[in-house]
């Protein structure tokens, strides 16, 4: 979105949260539904409105946004078609989308929506067979800085299982054959996040549900050589590439925004990381590498 550049870029960064930044668009006015079932299929559907927030905040801070940049924005509708489980996007200005998402599928490993970082929605089985249900959870200092740009979280989340409902902090309604079901409507950014317990009765300790995510394995030799070469350089860029933490926020970046904008927010996050890396005391990545 070029016009962003022609605003006080360092105002508008500091108007965006670290969770807004990684997220990039942002759920408004929705209706989410999701099914589990004892067999451990699951179904998701979100209807509701995804913003861009570097438009949002542009727009928050007076720019209007360019006939160029409305279209550049729109065509992102495209991109988000290319993915099977959008059957709905349209682009209603200001960096605003009205979409429809359905996903389902077998729990064999977490499920977010959108994405890890921003999770309106998040399924994770866990190794004991439990399958934990969640919401967005919002630090205090990034729901003010949505509060600044004007972004309205409230909605309504539906959960339906035939699997026993231990834990949950919504609001019950009457079974309806094999199905329970826990609703929460979101009035604020500031209600607490929606979380919910489930324990299939048909898990044992023979075939409980696979962890909810891979182990962790070391890494190769050559590559912490070449890690520690790079730290002892230094090569800022080797470093953030090789970094799980740097890689899962570029990840974020690019699945959370139109292809088009791909290099330039990336080349963004470089940066900002590189200057954040060299702001380190004298003496201590040298001491880190030896």
């Amino acid at each position: 979105m070029r016009s962003v550049r022609l605003i006080n870029l360092s105002v508008l960064l500091a108007m965006v949260g670290p969770l807004l930044l990684t997220g990039c668009f942002f759920p408004e006015e929705f209706d989410a539904h999701i099914t589990i079932r004892r067999d451990g299929t699951y179904s998701l559907r979100y209807q509701g409105r995804l913003t861009f927030v570097l438009a949002a905040a542009a727009t928050k801070q007076g720019t209007v946004l360019s006939p160029k940049d409305e279209a550049e924005l729109a065509r992102a509708t495209q991109e988000f078609k290319e993915d099977p489980r959008f059957k709905v996007a349209t682009y209603e200005g200001k960096g605003r989308f009205q979409t429809v998402y359905e996903d389902e599928g077998r729990l064999t490993g977490p499920v977010y929506f959108l994405n890890r970082e921003v999770s309106l929605i998040s399924i994770i089985p866990r190794e004991d067979g439990l399958i934990v249900v969640s919401g967005l959870k919002i630090k205090p200092q990034d729901a003010e800085q949505l509060e600044l740009l004007g972004l309205d979280f409230t909605g309504t989340i539906t959960l339906s299982t035939d699997a026993e409902i231990s834990e949950h902090n919504g609001t019950m309604s009457a079974r309806t054959g094999e199905m329970r079901r826990a609703t929460w409507t979101l009035h604020s950014i500031h209600d607490p996040p929606p979380s919910a317990v489930l324990r299939p009765s048909h898990v044992s300790s023979a075939t409980g549900a696979k962890p909810s995510s891979p182990p962790r394995e070391p890494q190769p030799a050559a590559t912490a050589r070449k890690y520690i070469s790079a730290i002892q350089e230094p090569d800022w860029k080797t470093v953030i590439s090789l970094t799980q933490q740097y890689q899962q926020s570029l990840n974020a970046i690019k699945a959370s925004n139109p292809q088009a904008l791909w290099e330039r927010l990336t080349g963004e996050f470089y940066e900002s990381t590189q200057r954040q890396l060299e702001s380190e005391p004298e003496g201590f990545w040298v001491d880190y590498a030896e």
